[in-house]
């Protein structure tokens, strides 16, 4: 699924999947996958780990919001 912008609300949705933590070597195998290793925090919630496909990022990233987004 692709980012989408709702222009109403200006919201950026973003997809990720949750992800076993793993080494760095995991964290490149997801990388050469075209996938971005990522953590979720939040306030009063454990981190979550996930995995973001590159290109999605990337598109969110060049939205107006950019990096006020994440």
């Amino acid at each position: 699924m692709k980012p989408t912008q709702n222009s109403e609300s200006q919201k950026v949705v973003l997809e990720a999947e949750v992800r076993t933590p793993g080494s760095k070597g995991v964290a490149n195998s997801l990388r050469r996958q075209g996938l971005i290793p990522a953590v979720v925090y939040g306030e009063g919630d454990e981190p979550v780990v996930v995995k973001v496909k590159a290109r999605d990022l990337a598109q969110v990233l060049r939205t107006k919001a950019r990096g006020n987004v994440l």
